[in-house]
């Protein structure tokens, strides 16, 4: 067995109680999230492709074998702008109703 730390972070901001939601997202080409935010933090694992982060504070792109986390209420566009399908394993943490 080998262990590779893809991400380490502080946790100070998952709500509690909180649902967890474990997504498969695939974004073909030229898919675009619109400007959002989320509830909750955000896991975000890029599986494959590269995709493009516009927010308030700048562009970010996201490209396969990278671990991203996010936290609540960061409003964000996601974009593919390339020419192949990208793929993310987004882990919700998002308030309990």
């Amino acid at each position: 067995m080998r262990v590779q730390v893809l991400l380490q972070h502080r946790v100070t901001d998952i709500p509690l109680p909180a649902n967890l939601e474990v997504r498969d997202d695939r974004w073909d080409p030229g898919a675009e999230t619109g400007v959002h935010d989320h509830p909750g933090p955000v896991i975000l694992a890029v599986i494959e492709g590269e995709l493009v982060e516009d927010t308030p504070s700048g562009r970010n792109v996201l490209r396969a074998g990278q671990v991203f986390w996010r936290p609540a209420h960061g409003s964000h566009n996601v974009k593919n702008l390339s020419s192949t399908s990208a793929r993310v394993l987004a882990i919700h943490f998002d308030p309990a109703q």
